[in-house]
């Protein structure tokens, strides 16, 4: 292939075009810079920050970049958030994530990272997906952050921002085809009701796609995947000072077979009798209130309710005959209220909170052997309580201390249908330290101290040995990093 060489003219044409930038870039101050390239925000430690001088290990995608790299679900975001990956499962809707090497069995009903959507919890790896349509931003804390958002941010925090409710108002279709018959249609749309008062916002996306594994006694695809999602929200801008945020999300599947088959069988083929399905759908709604007070303050209120249906049924012989299976129909209701009051105190930034968790789980767990078929029922319940704080006292004008504190209790009830009631309680403090100093301008050091903690439950799958208890898990970190960006 012939390269094209430039001409004379067309090099000192580009030099031109070239030229007048880099003489603004050159010449214009710091701050016309940095209105021409704006610094990203973050939430970290449930304040609104600035990335660049947040002391802490963070990442942020905004919606431009999720769509330019083709980011559609949490696990796209593996091999582009350092140190952030997911345990392959085959199930759609079902993820266990994985920073810094710590991770938790999906049975647990709970995880080492959590997932937040517009300050709803997911602390489980049921439900911890999210198919990114119509979202502001994704942010993923790594390391401990159980001071700020509680127990299972043992090792961090994915956090998923939807539409600001800004009054942008804008509607994008989206249609996708693909191979094995993938058909994909989203629909996004943003309007304002009444002019600086009432914005509406609602997201939708059908998925579906054949599958790719063969089941030579149906003579079908196994793993037939089907998705459908709905997101809406409600804002409103009482006055000046105070606002309501009101949202609603919805996921369903109707998906095949999960992504497994018999190690020593061919690839990408099966010969299950067992029907084999994934029925799951999920729920979760959210009031976030914010209200400015007159002396400055800020309050925030934010209650949610996270309802998922674990409901699925996989062949595991993958045989002609119906020998063995499992099956899962699990009901997981998490309740939440959190209360936080922020303002400064001379040159200190300080955060107070309190947080409330009632969860209600009805549990069933089906497997099929030779032996015959068991089927564990049982009902769990639990209540968290918590009282946060966070402080950023400067010590000079170059150093300042960032510390936290969370003191929470937590209770966990089992109640098997087979055997005699079960609870267990733990109370837990987790700190903060972190010390930071601004090298110059545009580049900082800070040390960290923190812990994490992942909590407490019930082993209820193994009546064996009567639905042992186990302890929360705990995690300490400690991290020094220089941090700092470059303005070209």
């Amino acid at each position: 292939m012939k390269q094209k060489k430039l001409s004379s003219i067309e090099l000192l044409i580009g030099v031109l075009a070239i030229l007048p930038v880099s003489i603004l870039a050159q010449e214009g101050t710091e701050q016309e810079r940095m209105v021409l390239l704006p610094e990203l925000k973050i939430t970290a430690d449930k304040k609104q920050q600035v990335l660049s001088k947040t002391a802490s290990h963070a990442t942020v995608y905004d919606t431009e970049v999720l769509l330019q790299d083709g980011i559609d679900s949490l696990a796209k975001l593996e091999g582009r958030v350092a140190g952030l990956s997911f345990q392959p499962f085959g199930q759609s809707g079902i993820n266990s994530p994985v920073i810094r090497g710590l991770t938790a069995n999906f049975n647990a009903l709970s995880s080492s990272t959590l997932l937040m959507v517009d300050g709803v919890p997911t602390l489980t790896a049921q439900g911890f997906e999210n198919n990114l349509v119509d979202i502001n931003r994704v942010e993923v804390l790594r390391g401990p952050q159980s001071t700020a958002y509680g127990r299972n941010a043992e090792v961090g925090v994915i956090s998923i921002f939807s539409n600001d409710l800004i009054g942008e108002d804008k509607t994008i279709l989206g249609v996708e085809v693909g191979s094995r018959d993938k058909q994909r249609v989203q629909l996004s749309t943003s309007q304002t009701l009444v002019e600086d008062e009432i914005y509406i916002s609602l997201s939708g996306e059908f998925l579906q796609q054949d599958g790719f594994i063969d089941n030579v006694t149906t003579g079908s695809k196994a793993d037939d995947k089907e998705r459908q999602n709905l997101n809406a929200g409600l804002r409103w801008l009482i006055s000046d000072k105070t606002d309501v945020i009101v949202r609603y999300r919805r996921q369903a599947y109707d998906d095949g077979a999960m992504l497994w088959g018999s190690p020593s069988g061919k690839r990408a083929t099966v010969a299950s009798a067992t029907d084999s399905w994934n029925h799951s759908v999920g729920q979760t709604f959210s009031i976030n209130a914010n209200h400015e007070l007159s002396s400055g303050m800020r309050f925030n209120s934010v209650t949610a309710y996270n309802d998922y249906r674990d409901k699925v049924q996989q062949d595991t012989d993958f045989q002609p005959a119906e020998n063995t299976y499992i099956g899962r129909d699990h009901h997981l209701r998490t309740l939440s209220q959190e209360f936080r009051l922020e303002g400064n105190l001379g040159e200190a930034d300080w955060l107070f909170g309190a947080y409330l968790e009632r969860q209600d789980h009805d549990l069933r767990t089906l497997s099929k052997t030779f032996l015959g078929l068991s089927d564990l029922q049982a009902q769990q319940t639990g209540n968290s309580y918590a009282l946060f704080t966070n402080w950023t006292m400067p010590i000079s004008s170059d150093l300042s201390v960032v510390a936290g504190i969370r003191a929470a209790r937590d209770e966990v009830k089992l109640n098997p249908s087979m055997a005699q009631e079960k609870s267990e309680s733990w109370t837990d403090l987790t700190p903060q330290l972190t010390l930071k100093y601004n090298i110059n301008t545009d580049h900082m050091l800070y040390a960290s101290y923190a812990e994490g903690i992942r909590s407490g439950g019930f082993n209820t799958v193994s009546p064996a040995v009567n639905y042992s208890s186990y302890d929360p898990e705990k995690n300490q970190s400690f991290e020094a990093r220089v941090k700092g960006r470059s303005i070209r």
